[in-house]
């Protein structure tokens, strides 16, 4: 037998779902957060899955996980101030947001504040970028950005999202 157990990390409680891959039999379970004691919660429900359905660890092949509880503080605005890096010639995409709105036919519709404000998006030139004939495209000038003390970053995750071109049929 093996098992892929799949967790998400809430802020109440952490769900755990375990999918036995030769029957396709999935076993479920669901732990109280322990804010007091991170990863406590995770120990807990993975001894409960042996517990009461029986399965060992040696038998888990595939364990991933997320968490709302990230996301939910970035939300919330509730964390350390935040920047995002973002592609040279592409910081308008954050804040376009496809132009999409609320209230798509109001005149009077605002959009909610953003996340991460504009001053907080130091773009980064990409080194995968040329021209057709190979070499870097010419660097465009651009203004200094304003930063002031307050808002300024206490933290800046980065993450590296791959893009994909469509294929034109």
């Amino acid at each position: 037998m093996s098992w892929r157990i799949g967790v998400d990390i809430g802020g109440t409680f952490i769900d755990f779902c375990a999918l036995e891959t030769g029957t396709d039999r999935v076993e479920t379970i669901k732990v109280l957060t322990t804010p007091d004691e991170p990863g406590k919660e995770l120990l807990d429900g993975l001894r409960l899955l042996q517990e009461r359905h029986g399965i060992a660890p040696g038998e888990v092949v595939s364990f991933v996980h997320g968490t709302t509880v990230g996301i939910n503080t970035i939300i919330q605005r509730k964390g350390s101030r935040l920047a995002l890096i973002t592609t040279a010639g592409f910081e308008d995409v954050i804040e376009l947001a496809r132009l999409r709105m609320p209230e798509m036919y109001s005149l009077f519709c605002a959009r909610p504040e953003q996340l991460i404000p504009r001053d907080r998006m130091p773009a980064a030139r990409s080194p995968r970028r040329s021209t057709p004939t190979g070499s870097p495209p010419p660097w465009p000038p651009s203004a200094p950005r304003a930063s002031t003390a307050s808002s300024s970053p206490s933290s800046m995750p980065i993450a590296m999202v791959p893009m994909r071109r469509r294929r034109r049929r």
